[in-house]
């Protein structure tokens, strides 16, 4: 077994560190939670947020394991090991025994000096850490001893459910399904899954389909690559979905008896705002819904500042909204066809702190890069749906700008993994994750370095 302790500031840029190391034992100097402590009112927002999460997970740890008094460590839900060391170790620098830095590396070095670990390793983001660190090991030649910086991935991108099962069938059950347009199959999946039926035999014989948990059935889907597109554009080119994925979210989305729909993404330019666009002008045009209601949190990029905005409601949301309007201009040619002309009243735009206390009856909510908002602010506009309406929640978890939400915590993701919940999640829901950069060669390029 190896040891990993952990600097103050590796937990203050990745409070789930702790997780990281699942075959090794966690030592966090108690040093480190008094640090930690001092950090909750730090006048950055970021250091005081990952503080309060760091020690919220610690605690969580902690109370799984308060009453076990057999082990030394404390089992974590990954399977490491977490020891919180308070004991007193020689100071590796007597004229300053007290300072946080010297504590933690004397702890460290404890454990490098019992020779009961093939390897001791301390990871910081401070050099000068590291650097005395080594000098330690140097010292009392203790080859087990050493110092890395820590490499911040967000690693929870990788483990997103994809929503799509492929599954391999005979070529005569295939021909079956295509000519029944369904097959009766049992399958331990939540209502909705998409699936990709496969010729075992050929395998460009697909077939789109649908798990019906009620009746035990994979329903083939109808191919909007062929036929009657979703809508044509004024310049008359016909509107699509472009892969299997883009179907099974179009399919999902005109589908009137579904009324909430997450799809998410962890790649720009998936076709999430565009392609949710087209099926909810097609709804509109079709007089499935009175109108669409169109929310967008008002998020800077980074540390730009959009600053005061004056003017009416829909002037100051401007700014928030062009990428809509583009979308509009695309398909309609300055948003100004015969087809716009007769929606346009039926459009509104939206922000969240107007949506309280409202009761919205047959209408689509569409709510664009709904991963800046937190698991509360959805829970108010989920709570806002009146009857036969529907709610469409896209957004890319890569391109998170709230600095207090990311990957694991975004409303996005939890809503959509409540609602997905086999045993008390929503069966009139759909999920779906797009995973292609259709926007550009350049766009894709830069996409794939956060992938």
């Amino acid at each position: 077994m190896n040891v990993i302790g952990l600097d103050t500031n590796i937990l203050i840029e990745e409070p789930k560190s702790i997780y990281a190391f699942p075959d090794d034992l966690v030592v966090i100097p108690r040093v480190v939670l008094n640090e930690l402590d001092g950090l909750k009112e730090s006048i950055k927002t970021d250091v005081r947020r990952n503080a309060r999460r760091s020690s919220w997970i610690l605690d969580a740890v902690t109370e799984a394991n308060e009453d076990d008094f057999e082990n030394e460590y404390m089992v974590m839900e990954n399977g490491g090991l977490l020891m919180i060391d308070g004991q007193k170790h020689d100071p590796i620098d007597p004229t300053d025994p007290n300072k946080p830095d010297n504590i933690i590396i004397s702890t460290l070095v404890a454990y490098a000096k019992t020779g009961d670990f093939e390897k001791v390793t301390l990871y910081s983001n401070d050099v000068n850490v590291r650097v005395m660190t080594r000098a330690e090991a140097k010292t009392y030649k203790l080859r087990n001893l050493k110092s890395r910086a820590y490499a911040l991935v967000d690693k929870s991108l990788s483990d997103i459910e994809s929503g799509v099962t492929e599954i391999f069938l005979s070529s005569a059950d295939m021909v079956r399904t295509r000519a029944n347009k369904y097959i009766d199959m049992k399958l331990d999946f939540v209502n909705g899954e998409h699936i990709i039926l496969t010729d075992e035999t050929n395998l460009k014989h697909q077939i789109l389909a649908q798990y019906d948990a009620v009746m035990n059935k994979v329903v083939a889907l109808p191919d909007y690559s062929k036929g009657e597109p979703i809508l044509k554009a004024v310049d008359g080119d016909a509107i699509r979905p472009i892969d299997a994925r883009q179907t099974f979210m179009a399919h999902d989305i005109l589908n009137t008896e579904k009324d909430l729909h997450f799809i998410l993404s962890r790649v720009a330019g998936a076709g999430k705002s565009y392609l949710t666009t087209v099926c909810a002008l097609k709804l509109l045009k079709d007089q499935d819904y009175d109108r669409l209601i169109v929310i967008k949190p008002m998020t800077e990029v980074g540390n730009e500042k959009t600053g005061f905005l004056p003017g009416t409601k829909e002037e100051k949301l401007a700014p928030w909204f062009d990428s809509f309007k583009d979308i509009m201009t695309e398909i309609t040619v300055d948003g100004q066809d015969t087809m716009l002309a007769d929606l346009g009243a039926r459009i509104e735009l939206e922000v969240v702190t107007h949506m309280r206390g409202r009761s919205i009856p047959n209408t689509i909510i569409y709510i664009d890069e709904s991963q800046n908002f937190s698991e509360e602010t959805l829970k108010t506009i989920i709570t806002r749906l009146g009857k036969y309406s529907k709610l469409i929640l896209s957004g890319d978890l890569s391109q998170i700008d709230n600095p207090r939400l990311d990957s694991d915590t975004t409303g996005l993701r939890v809503w959509a993994e409540r609602a997905r919940n086999v045993n008390h999640g929503y069966g009139n829901s759909t999920y779906i994750l797009l995973d292609t950069n259709f926007r550009s060669d350049l766009s894709a390029w830069a996409s794939s370095f956060y992938e």
